[in-house]
């Protein structure tokens, strides 16, 4: 595969307060860009931004559903699917993290094998063939109850496009499985954040029907609390992937995406989840249930106050709850009294 031209590189820069724009130094001829090339993410990723903290003291999941992209059809190694390829990418962003620890398991194998290690996991809950009204079956909603991943990445369309499903019916599916989550979220420790990406176009589909599409979507994002959007479409038809593919993004059937393909959704869609995530700095002092004590000080632990006996065991907080023994004093006041935050006993 040879190198795309400088003319057809794509820039992302922050515009405004957390949106992302995608534009193209120039685009190639006869190449058509979408209009819709903005990607939403900002402080709706607080809860992905918690996760990737937390995971360096506790086990952490990003649930990834959608169908045959997501499933990892058309890549050659489960290494280079896009899901693999995000959640190294996040798993990077752990302070003092080891990226290759990052492992991806089926939904079934992640509800099926106890996790114990600290850790960013990537679960991937792709089906073949899936359309918006299926992807999210009441199955795949259960397992993610088991689970309460800190992100779900929805990636789904492209067969609902090629089967003429109206518009506002794939955008009413969306929004469905969305509250479905949520609703089976209630009861988990923190709800989680959602991600809708809007893929590459399949070639029977027009660039002008594929931009309605994902203007639905995002209009989806736009209306639901703590719910992004990233275009990844622009990229690809930049690249013209449904037509001529010079650089090999699809495969041989002209459907699913090849390892270079599913390399590049999973650059867009890190990079919007990254400049999302915020700076190095920000993760550090993240204080995900603003009790006044940054997540990684109650994950590593607190100094144990009044201890005579030395070395005192350090203090465990939950970075999700204020006030984590219960006792109507926050962790921050607690601490900054001299109480201990984590007996209820011991308070103001």
């Amino acid at each position: 595969m040879s190198t795309p031209p400088a003319a057809v590189v794509l820039r992302l820069r922050l515009v405004g307060a957390g949106i992302l724009l995608a534009t193209t130094a120039a685009v190639a001829p006869g190449i058509v860009a979408p209009a819709h090339a903005r990607s939403t993410v900002d402080r709706e990723l607080d809860s992905l931004a918690s996760g990737v903290v937390r995971s360096v003291g506790e086990p952490v999941d990003v649930a990834f559903l959608g169908s045959s992209t997501t499933y990892g059809a058309g890549a050659t190694s489960a290494g280079n699917r896009f899901t693999d390829l995000v959640t190294a990418r996040l798993a990077a962003r752990r302070p003092g993290a080891d990226a290759s620890r990052a492992k991806v398991l089926t939904l079934d194998e992640a509800t099926k094998t106890p996790v114990s290690r600290a850790g960013l996991r990537g679960v991937n809950a792709g089906q073949p063939g899936a359309t918006a009204t299926t992807y999210a079956s009441d199955l795949t909603v259960y397992g993610l109850g088991l689970l309460q991943p800190a992100c779900v990445v929805h990636t789904v369309g492209s067969n609902d496009a090629v089967g003429g499903v109206p518009v506002h019916e794939y955008a009413s599916a969306v929004r469905a499985a969305v509250r479905r989550i949520n609703r089976a979220a209630r009861g988990w420790r923190d709800a989680p954040c959602h991600v809708l990406v809007h893929t590459a176009r399949r070639h029977q589909v027009s660039v002008e029907r594929w931009a309605e599409y994902g203007g639905a979507l995002a209009g989806v994002a736009e209306a639901m609390d703590r719910v992004s959007f990233v275009d990844a479409s622009l990229r690809f038809e930049v690249f013209d992937a449904a037509g001529s593919d010079p650089f090999d993004l699809m495969g041989a059937d002209r459907t699913h995406l090849t390892d270079a393909g599913h390399a590049l959704l999973a650059d867009v869609v890190a990079d919007a989840l990254g400049r999302g995530l915020g700076s190095d700095r920000r993760l550090r002092r993240l204080d995900h249930d603003r009790d006044g004590l940054r997540d990684l000080r109650e994950l590593r632990g607190l100094p144990r106050p009044h201890c005579l006996n030395r070395p005192c065991p350090p203090i465990r907080t939950d970075p999700l709850l204020r006030d984590t023994d219960g006792d109507g004093a926050s962790d921050g006041r607690e601490v900054r009294t001299g109480h201990d935050p984590a007996r209820a006993s011991s308070h103001p």
